[in-house]
């Protein structure tokens, strides 16, 4: 299961890695797909924007696998509360809060924000699941 997780982890870094890259080096021709550049002020707060957002890939695959790892092991409290963080709590908070302190900034970083924040939460819950196992184990072995 371990070695699983670590693949799983490992490819979400690379496509978190590859997505974001191209969002960086392609961000015209990613942005025109969805705006003509006619539209001179929407292309140019899109483009400025992708650049911003594509930040936030680098970490969301990573929460979406802990979802997926815990779901499989039947951890469904934790689980659910890695993907309502991610999904419904931190991101309205952080779209309370950024532009109100960043101003149009601070909508473009959400992304990036709430999936760290929800990282950290789950890396917490990951690490205490490990120490409790191994607390468990070693009860067990007594």
């Amino acid at each position: 299961m371990k070695r699983l997780l670590d693949l799983a982890l490992k490819t979400s870094l690379i496509f978190g890695l590859v997505f974001f890259v191209a969002s960086q080096l392609f961000n015209e021709e990613l942005v025109s797909l969805f705006l003509k550049p006619s539209n001179k002020e929407a292309f140019q707060i899109s483009l400025k924007g992708l650049k911003i957002f594509s930040f936030g890939f680098l970490v969301c695959g990573l929460n979406i696998v802990f979802s997926g790892y815990f779901t499989a092991l039947k951890e469904t409290k934790k689980a659910t509360i890695i993907s309502s963080l991610r999904g419904y709590i931190l991101i309205c908070m952080v779209l309370f809060i950024l532009p109100n302190i960043f101003g149009d900034v601070g909508i473009w970083i959400a992304p990036l924000v709430y999936e760290a924040l929800t990282l950290f939460i789950t890396l917490t819950i990951y690490v205490r699941s490990k120490v409790a196992l191994k607390e468990g184990e070693y009860s067990l072995n007594r």
